[in-house]
C-alpha cells in the first residue's frame, strides 16, 4: 500500500508469442531473465518458473510435461493457479531450454524463507495500540473484536489446543509432510496467531484463525511453499464469502513471483499484511514487503523508537509494537513466550485490520489500509529512517493524532468540518479549538 514507487525487479519481456507446440525443441532466441538470490538463501537446482499472461492451461501442462520427462534431475515440485507458473527442480540443460521458451516470462531461484522474529526476554504489545502515548496496563478493543473475520497465518503452524484459540480454529493447510500436519513444533506461528487473535494475548479476540503451515520444526521453508500457502488461503477465503486477513510474517529477497501472488490475493479482496523484515535494511529489497498492495509493517520498541533490527524505507506503510511481545507458545494449553521482530509488529496490524473488517465486512483492502493510516498516530516514531512516520492505533473511529504538536495544544483534540467536527471537552473555546465549529457543526 505504499504511496512511493515500489522498487521492483525488472522483468524483460520477449517478443515471441503464440500457443505452445509439442516437442522439446520448441525454443526461441529470446532468453527469459533468471533472478538469482544470495547464495545463503539459494536452494540449488530449484526454480520458480513464471509464464507470460495469456498462456493457456494446456500450454502450461505441456511445459510441465517436458520437465517431468526430461530426466531424473528434472521434476515438477508444484503447480500454481494464483500466478501463471510452477516450481521445478531443473538441471542446467532444462533450465536453459525453459529460458528460451517463448511462454516463459522469467525464472527465479527457489529460496529459503527467513522468519522475521527473534527471541528476547515484558510485553507491551497490544497495550500500546489503544492510547496515543505510552502504556496504561489495560487493553481496550473499543468493541472492535473481529467477529466474522477469517485470519490466515502463513507460518510454522499452530498449537491448536492452546486456550488462547479455544473454539476459533478453522480449516488449515500444510505444505510440510513430516507427520505434524499443521501442528506447530517451532512456536513462531502460534505466537504470531495469538497476537493477531488470541483470547488473552490478541487484538481481534473473536476472529477465526486458520493455520497455513509452510515451515518445518527447524523453521525452514521455501519460496515455493510460501506461494502455495498464499494460493490455498486465497482459494479458501473466496469459498467462504467472508472478510479475510492474510498475515505473512517473513520474507525472501525481492521476488516478482511472490509479489505477483500477493497482488492477486489482494485483488481478490483479501487484506494482506506482511513484516518489513529484520535485516535493518531497506524493506524494498525484500518480498512481499516490496509489494505495493500489501500493508508492510516495521517495528518499534517500548520507547516508540524504530527497533534496531527493523527494516525501513518507502515500502513501509506503518509501525507497530515489535519488541518483547508476549504471546502463546507450544508445549501446553497455557504456554507463553516473548519474542521480538517485525513478525510481531505485522501481527498487531493484522489484528487491527481484522477488527476493522468485523465492523465493515464489505471494506476493500485499500479501504482497510486507508483507515489504518487515517486513525494512526503520526510523527511519533523516533528514528523512522526514511519511513512514513505512522504508528498503529486501534480506535479506527478517530482521526490522526500528531505527536509533534506541543503538549496542551487543542490541535490533537479538535477538528473542523472536514474531520467530522469532533471537539474534546478539554478544549472549551471553540473559536480557538475548532475555527469552523460554530459555522458548520452546530
Amino acid at each position: 500500500m505504499q504511496n512511493a514507487t515500489t522498487v521492483m525487479i525488472a522483468i524483460v519481456t520477449g517478443l515471441l508469442a503464440g500457443c505452445l507446440e509439442s516437442g522439446a525443441d520448441h525454443v526461441g532466441t529470446t532468453v527469459a531473465p533468471l533472478h538469482v538470490v544470495p547464495a545463503a538463501k539459494r536452494i540449488p537446482g530449484e526454480y520458480i518458473v513464471v509464464l507470460r499472461d495469456g498462456v493457456t492451461l494446456a500450454a502450461r501442462d505441456t511445459l510441465r510435461g517436458r520437465v517431468a520427462s526430461a530426466g531424473t534431475e528434472n521434476q515438477v515440485l508444484g503447480a500454481y493457479s494464483i500466478i501463471p507458473g510452477f516450481a521445478a527442480a531443473l538441471d542446467d540443460d532444462m533450465l536453459a531450454e525453459l529460458r528460451r521458451s517463448p511462454e516463459v516470462a522469467h525464472i527465479e531461484e527457489n529460496a529459503v524463507i527467513q522468519l522475521a522474529s527473534i527471541h528476547v526476554a515484558h510485553a507491551d504489545g497490544i497495550d500500546r495500540l489503544d492510547q496515543r502515548v505510552g502504556h496504561d496496563g489495560v487493553y481496550n478493543d473499543y468493541d472492535w473484536a473481529g467477529a466474522g473475520v477469517h485470519v490466515y497465518v502463513v507460518d510454522t503452524g499452530l498449537n491448536r489446543s492452546h486456550d488462547d484459540f479455544a473454539g476459533r480454529v478453522g480449516l488449515s493447510f500444510t505444505t510440510v509432510f513430516d507427520g505434524n500436519v499443521v501442528n506447530d513444533c517451532h512456536g513462531h506461528g502460534t505466537h504470531v496467531t495469538s497476537t493477531i487473535a488470541g483470547t488473552r494475548y490478541g487484538v481481534a479476540k473473536q476472529a477465526e484463525v486458520h493455520a497455513v503451515r509452510i515451515f518445518d520444526c527447524n523453521a525452514v521453508g521455501t519460496l515455493n511453499n510460501l506461494i502455495q500457502g498464499v494460493e490455498w488461503a486465497t482459494d479458501d477465503c473466496l469459498g467462504r464469502g467472508s472478510p479475510c486477513v492474510l498475515n505473512i510474517s517473513h520474507g525472501v529477497p525481492q521476488s516478482a513471483a511472490l509479489n505477483q501472488a500477493v497482488a492477486t490475493a489482494v485483488a481478490a479482496g483479501i487484506t494482506v499484511v506482511t513484516a518489513a523484515g529484520n535485516e535493518g535494511l531497506d524493506a524494498c529489497g525484500f518480498s512481499p514487503a516490496s509489494e505495493a498492495t500489501a500493508i508492510t509493517v516495521a517495528a518499534i520498541d517500548d520507547a516508540d523508537t524504530r527497533a534496531a533490527f527493523s527494516n525501513w524505507g518507502s515500502c513501509v506503510d506503518i509501525f507497530a509494537p515489535g519488541v518483547t511481545i508476549q504471546g502463546a507458545s507450544i508445549g501446553s494449553r497455557i504456554a507463553s513466550a516473548e519474542r521480538s521482530g517485525t513478525s510481531m509488529a505485522s501481527a498487531h496490524v493484522a489484528g487491527v485490520a481484522a477488527q476493522y473488517l468485523g465492523v465493515h465486512p464489505e471494506a476493500t483492502p485499500a479501504q482497510v489500509a486507508l483507515n489504518l493510516g487515517g486513525s494512526a498516530s503520526i510523527q511519533c516514531v523516533a528514528d523512522a529512517h526514511d519511513s512514513p512516520n505512522v504508528l498503529l492505533f486501534n480506535d479506527l473511529a478517530q482521526g490522526n493524532y500528531d505527536c509533534s504538536v506541543p503538549v496542551g495544544s487543542c490541535a490533537n483534540l479538535c477538528g473542523g468540518a472536514s474531520d467530522g467536527c469532533f471537539c474534546d471537552p478539554l478544549c472549551t473555546t471553540y473559536g480557538d479549538c475548532c475555527p469552523d465549529y460554530e459555522q458548520h457543526c452546530e
